[in-house]
């Protein structure tokens, strides 16, 4: 997943440095352009520049958007990752409760069995007595 957002920054990235790139040739161009000091050749390499930039960051939407269906199956891999690591927890706390549940019974017959034993050696020395 950190790679395609890190693809997926890095051209955007690309685009925004592009956009910049037409915006400052722009402002060149308009001002040769205000002041009647350009060429047809500067007008035509303008231009393409223009397309070019155009067309490289058509390019990259297109490749952010065939990153897009992967992103949505990692997702949904780390949603359901999610629910089995809460499910496992869940299993692990019944079992626990379980676990307990069990070991109080042993302890409670294990005292009922010392108290049951006391009480008979009470009553055999009260009765020998």
């Amino acid at each position: 997943m950190a790679q395609l957002v890190s693809v997926e920054n890095s051209e955007r990235l690309r685009q925004d440095e592009l956009r910049k790139k037409i915006s400052y040739q722009g402002e060149i161009f308009g001002k040769k352009h205000k002041s009647g000091d350009f060429s047809f050749t500067e007008a035509l390499n303008y231009e393409r520049f223009i397309d070019f930039s155009e067309m490289v960051i058509q390019s990259s939407n297109e490749k952010i958007l065939a990153l897009e269906p992967e992103k949505i199956r990692i997702r949904e891999q780390l949603v359901e990752a999610t629910r089995d690591r809460k499910v496992v927890e869940r299993i692990k706390e019944k079992r626990w409760k379980e676990y307990q549940y069990e070991l109080n019974r042993e302890i409670i017959k294990e005292n009922d069995d010392i108290n049951q034993k006391l009480y008979i050696q009470k009553r055999k020395q009260n009765f020998n007595e």
